[in-house]
């Protein structure tokens, strides 16, 4: 049995991972995704009387 040591190869799985975790991470924040819908804004008078 012969055991080959690429160092190399452990690149490419990293990548993998921080490729997938860059994904979660868009994912899990609703204001980045691309089909989110904006949220509307209060009007201003509704907002001053909040903040009273």
């Amino acid at each position: 049995v012969r055991i080959w040591w690429k160092p190399f190869i452990l690149c490419i799985w990293g990548g993998a991972l921080m490729m997938a975790a860059g994904g979660f991470v868009s994912l899990s924040d609703r204001r980045l995704r691309v089909g989110a819908p904006r949220r509307k804004a209060k009007p201003a008078r509704l907002a001053m009387e909040a903040a009273e």
